[in-house]
């Protein structure tokens, strides 16, 4: 069932959950806000496709969906990671059947619940970091780009406070690369970002780096990226 870019839904009604059978729900681009309780009745549902504008999810509604394979909770207003209007941590990680997770973090603490569970980690495909205003070198966080291997995405969004970019675990071996998955990298709205610098044979498959209103940016340090599209915008 693919109900996304429906403007004139901004509910979904309770009787989604008589739909036993289901698969495929996608609710991206909806004006709806919260999740019926019954969204918990899909025990067969495999793929979710869930909304920008989301910001209620009843609590104890997703641990119910066991076959749950690829969830997108990409650019949602929900805040999951609190526990209070969205979901616990510990609802995600009971997914076992997650092969693919799309997310958006807006605090350390939600960063730090998800690097604790393996299956997370390795199931997390694009990842948002939001608005987070205590964040000012990247290099804070250098753990993530090595213990997630399937990351495939990385945003940094409206992080005032970020002065650097740091991406610095070289590899060990020629044949070896500490971030082996990461295809674009995407900075936007970073106003006192200055300086990006990425570690020698740091990666893989990256193709691309977006820079969208980093109006300080002068520097960017690199040994090994002569194969990177950039796209440089001052919007």
């Amino acid at each position: 069932m693919d109900l996304s870019s429906n403007s004139f839904l901004k509910e979904l009604p309770a009787g989604i959950g008589n739909l036993a059978e289901l698969r495929y729900l996608n609710l991206l681009n909806l004006k709806i806000t919260t999740l019926p309780e019954e969204i918990g009745n899909l025990v067969k549902l495999k793929h979710l496709e869930l909304t920008t504008r989301l910001h209620t999810i009843p609590q104890g509604a997703i641990s119910m969906l066991s076959e749950l394979r690829v969830m997108n909770l990409y650019y949602s207003d929900s805040k999951w990671e609190e526990g209070s209007e969205g979901l616990y941590m510990s609802e995600l990680v009971g997914l076992e059947s997650l092969i693919h997770l799309d997310l958006t973090l807006s605090t350390v603490h939600a960063l730090e619940r998800l690097f604790c569970s393996s299956n997370l980690r390795n199931v997390t495909r694009y990842l948002i970091l939001n608005r987070w205003e205590d964040l000012t070198i990247s290099n804070q966080l250098s753990s993530l780009f090595t213990a997630m291997k399937s990351l495939q995405g990385l945003n940094f969004n409206c992080c005032n406070g970020l002065v650097e970019v740091m991406i610095n675990a070289d590899a060990k071996k020629d044949d070896d690369y500490p971030v082996p998955s990461l295809e674009w990298l995407v900075l936007w709205q970073l106003p006192h970002l200055n300086c990006i610098r990425v570690g020698r044979r740091c990666f893989r498959n990256l193709h691309t780096i977006k820079i969208f209103s980093c109006f300080k940016l002068k520097k960017i340090y690199d040994q090994n990226m002569n194969q990177l599209t950039f796209r440089y915008h001052r919007m």
